[in-house]
């Protein structure tokens, strides 16, 4: 959500709290890769699901078909 400015990111989050909009797969940024690194200019807490889970920086992969998505049928398998 949100775009390089805090105004932009709080617009953003109200409007998703709000209205439940959604991005799609046609707006941008969406990423899709087997893993990657997270790196930031001071570290920071890494939570999955709630839990943390370390620090940044951080390598993040996912084992294929690891993850089980929800979606509406008739959603493209990417």
């Amino acid at each position: 959500v949100g775009g390089p400015s805090r105004s932009g990111l709080l617009r953003d989050a109200v409007r998703n709290a709000t209205t439940g909009h959604r991005r799609t797969l046609h707006e941008e940024p969406f990423l899709a890769v087997g893993e990657l690194w997270v790196d930031t200019d001071r570290p920071a807490v890494v939570e999955v699901d709630g839990e943390l889970h370390g620090r940044t920086p951080i390598r993040i992969g996912l084992a294929a078909n690891a993850l089980r998505v929800m979606a509406p049928v008739g959603t493209v398998d990417r």
